[in-house]
């Protein structure tokens, strides 16, 4: 017997499902029409799309930054451990240390997909605030504190501080923004993660400042 052509074309569509027929649920399932022929398509929530590279805080063990920086990159993420250098002083004779400008945090860029994996590295308490909702750290926060401490000047870690709130005018830190405090005489410019409530302070020349409007 012959087959109408509008019967093949129909047993052509239903063949794509194979055995298989999607559970039919209003918050993820839509019908579109093709060819005269209704079918069901598979909608993926927010939470299942794929999320863009963010920068995250991870609260860690102290004295262990540097190890856990080394696991996230052993897994291909992009970690950062901002230092700075400290003087140890005895009565005979000093040194010169590295240390980690935020005791007991380090930063990974990532996506929402990964945060199991960075959960499993040994020494990493939580991401910040919490695990259930991790809140990235905005871009310009990370690219003003890289700048800082790339850029040679003397600086220390130090809490946020309220204060005059400018941009840097020229100078290796042009176009970082921050918070202006007084120092021992020196004019110090801070910038801070505020999800951390923490900050590094950058001895500055005040001619170098231009005060936000």
């Amino acid at each position: 017997m012959r087959v109408p052509p509008r019967l093949k074309a129909v047993s052509k569509e239903i063949s794509q499902f194979g055995d298989y027929i999607p559970e039919m649920r209003p918050h993820n399932v839509e019908t579109v029409t093709g060819r005269g022929l209704a079918r069901p398509v598979l909608i993926k929530t927010p939470s299942e799309r794929a999320s863009h590279p963010a920068w995250f805080a991870l609260q860690v063990r102290p004295d262990r930054e540097r190890q856990v920086t080394q696991r996230l990159n052993g897994l291909g993420l992009e970690s950062y451990l901002p230092t700075y250098e400290d003087t140890l002083r005895w009565s005979d004779r000093t040194k010169r240390v590295t240390r980690p400008l935020f005791a007991g945090y380090v930063f990974v860029r990532l996506d929402r997909a990964r945060i199991p994996d960075v959960l499993q590295v040994p020494f990493i308490y939580q991401l910040l605030p919490t695990n259930l909702n991790p809140t990235p750290i905005p871009d310009h926060e990370l690219a003003s504190l890289r700048l800082a401490i790339a850029s040679g000047l003397p600086a220390a870690p130090c809490v946020l501080a309220a204060g005059a709130e400018v941009t840097i005018g020229s100078g290796p830190l042009a176009g970082v923004s921050g918070v202006v405090v007084q120092a021992a005489g020196q004019t110090r410019v801070v910038v801070g993660i505020e999800m951390l409530g923490r900050a590094v302070s950058v001895a500055i020349d005040a001619a170098d400042l231009r005060r936000n409007s």
